[in-house]
């Protein structure tokens, strides 16, 4: 076989091979809202509850700003303490809380 065929085949394989990606893809169901595609923070992160770190990766601001953010937020903002990772934030409070405090 020479290199060409060898070539030919290669790319016929891959051709096949997302053909079938493609059809799966167009059978796949899209979800019909934000907040159940993976798109949107909760279902990217799956999680209710994050880290003052991950919170800040989020909103692109340094650790130290988050946890004064956090400080500051008080009673606002509920929190998960004892756990083992620490104090985990919960998210959908700290985004209502940073969106009144931004108006």
């Amino acid at each position: 076989m020479s290199e060409n065929d060898t070539t030919m085949t290669t790319l016929a394989t891959a051709l096949e091979t997302l053909a079938g990606v493609l059809r799966e893809l167009a059978t796949t169901p899209v979800p019909s809202t934000p907040e159940s595609s993976s798109v949107s923070i909760f279902g990217a992160i799956e999680k209710k509850y994050a880290k003052s770190s991950t919170l800040a990766t989020y909103y692109d601001i340094s650790s130290r700003q988050m946890d004064n953010i956090l400080a500051r937020a008080g009673k606002n903002v509920r929190r998960l303490e004892g756990v083992g990772k620490g104090t985990l934030y919960n998210m959908e409070d700290v985004e209502k809380y940073l969106t009144n405090k931004r108006k």
